[in-house]
């Protein structure tokens, strides 16, 4: 009986572990690190097409409608965002031949899915972000993307 808790414990232990150390938004094989020059909000993911950056305005002191209001401006008018009834942002749109797709989590955080392209694939990529984003928060996990090894691409070169 006590190897039977034991061998329970480590299993709940394991668990826990893995699931906690691995909060973010895993992005798939072949998504590079490309670190910003001026500023650490400059830094992204790409696979040469596709891209994927979080912005964290809460840093900046920018959050809820004010956060909304300032990207609309910012985007000149040609992304809406609304909001979904689980308190996500979201929009869409081509500014400066960029398709993007973007999405305010927790009040702050801008996650946003860039390409020249907008086929398939980008629509899956733009499913696949909303689901990862609503996943983490529902298990109360942070909100940010790492490489497929679980990197961080936050810095400067």
């Amino acid at each position: 009986m006590k190897n039977k808790i034991t061998i329970l414990l480590i299993i709940a232990l394991t668990t826990f572990i893995s699931t906690t150390s691995f909060s973010q938004i895993q992005l798939a094989k072949g998504f590079k690190c490309v670190l910003g020059t001026n500023h650490a909000n400059e830094s992204y993911f790409t696979d040469g097409t596709f891209n994927f950056k979080l912005y964290p305005w809460g840093h900046d002191g920018i959050s809820g409608n004010d956060l909304v209001t300032f990207l609309e401006k910012n985007y000149n008018q040609k992304i809406k965002f609304i909001q979904t009834k689980d308190g996500l942002w979201w929009g869409t749109g081509k500014v400066n031949d960029q398709y993007l797709y973007i999405i305010i989590a927790d009040g702050s955080n801008q996650l946003t899915l860039s390409s020249t392209v907008a086929n398939t694939q980008f629509s899956v990529y733009s499913t696949w972000m909303l689901e990862q984003i609503r996943k983490n928060i529902t298990a109360g996990k942070d909100i940010y993307f790492t490489d497929f090894n679980g990197k961080e691409c936050f810095g400067m070169k």
